[in-house]
């Protein structure tokens, strides 16, 4: 937390920053819009986009320059400005994304992340994925403003550190954002990578203009993401959507648990990550669906939102697990929301999470408030 207030310039950049966040997500939108959504005058809003139009941060989105600075004009972020690096990392896979300063995505890589014994074994490939997929493409993308990192297992965001991971022992005490940034020379922010995944889903998926929703992956291991009025929960401690953990009962004595993670995950599944399709058999996959969707009811009973969106290839429609989860959470959640709260497939695509990474990089070069 920030000891010390806001002064007038900080405010003045943080009103800067809140008008190119919106222009930057909106893909083009007029001043007196900006103006009416932000609840800031007009007259500012034109100084403050007239300054970003000399910066080359913005561009007016019309050919020519024979109607610049008139109000009716839409401004959109200047795609040529720089370009944002999005590294997602889970424990059979790792994921690289290049997106261009209007958020465009330009550029993709993905590796499967093999057995990593030791914990320099670990470091040596994540660094290595990042700083060669760097060298392919600064010849093409050489104004490189940032890279966000996305990391999956129990991590302390704010020190930027793995703690610890649950499907990679060597995981362990990872400073992993110091180590990307000594490597590479670039500005790194870093979270977990079901919160990336949810920020993007907010941002350009499928919980666009939402104010309450809650995400939940199903990948290697399982992860959640909380939007509540408008903002990403972290959880006192930073460690909320840690849905890996959740304790499911798998016998009928009160003394046999599994953990979420356990019996739901990819990796529980036995679902190999190299393999374009996921195969489960139809019984495990309705046992599997079931405890999902009785999850899924207990989330909405809690929190109710106005969503729950499902990302990862076993939880598209018509995949294995959908259906079951469905028909389960509608039989068990609370009967005067079962209506209300729309279970949602992800729109993203398996670079979701990376993609999640480069907008958390952009909050944290072009800060919008206060950090926590």
């Amino acid at each position: 937390m920030s000891s010390s207030a806001p002064g007038i310039e900080d405010k003045v950049n943080y009103k800067r920053h809140a008008v190119l966040h919106m222009v930057r997500r909106m893909r083009g939108i007029g001043r007196l819009e900006l103006a009416r959504n932000l609840h800031i005058s007009n007259s500012r809003v034109c100084d403050l986009v007239q300054l970003m139009l000399d910066e080359q941060l913005l561009i007016e989105d019309h050919p020519g320059s024979d109607r610049r600075g008139r109000r009716g004009v839409p401004v959109m972020a200047n795609p040529k400005y720089g370009h944002l690096l999005g590294f997602d990392m889970e424990a059979k896979r790792m994921r690289l994304v290049v997106v261009d300063f209007s958020g465009e995505m330009v550029w993709s890589d993905h590796r499967v992340l093999g057995s990593v014994r030791t914990r320099q074994g670990f470091v040596d490939s994540t660094l290595n994925f990042i700083e060669n997929g760097i060298k392919r493409i600064k010849k093409d993308f050489g104004n490189l403003l940032g890279l966000g990192l996305a990391v999956s297992g129990v991590t302390d965001v704010r020190r930027g550190v793995i703690l610890r991971h649950g499907l990679i022992e060597s995981a362990t005490d990872i400073p992993l954002r110091d180590l990307v940034t000594d490597r590479i020379s670039v500005p790194c922010f870093m979270d977990d990578n079901i919160r990336a995944l949810t920020l993007a889903e907010w941002q350009e998926g499928a919980a666009q203009q939402m104010q309450d929703f809650v995400c939940v992956a199903v990948r290697t291991g399982v992860g959640a993401g909380i939007v509540i009025n408008g903002k990403i929960y972290a959880g006192s401690h930073g460690f909320a959507g840690e849905a890996s953990r959740i304790p499911i009962p798998v016998g009928p004595s009160l003394t046999q648990w599994k953990t979420f993670e356990e019996v739901v995950s990819e990796h529980a599944l036995g679902v190999d990550p190299s393999l374009e399709e996921i195969r489960i058999p139809e019984q495990r996959a309705k046992h599997v669906g079931q405890w999902l969707g009785a999850q899924l009811a207990t989330i909405a009973t809690w929190l109710d939102p106005q969503a729950i969106v499902l990302a990862g290839d076993s939880l598209r429609p018509g995949g294995p697990l959908w259906d079951h989860a469905e028909r389960t959470f509608h039989r068990l959640v609370l009967p005067e929301i079962a209506d209300m709260v729309q279970l949602r497939p992800a729109r993203l695509g398996p670079f979701g999470a990376a993609i999640g990474a480069t907008h958390l990089c952009f909050g944290g070069l072009f800060p919008a408030g206060p950090s926590a």
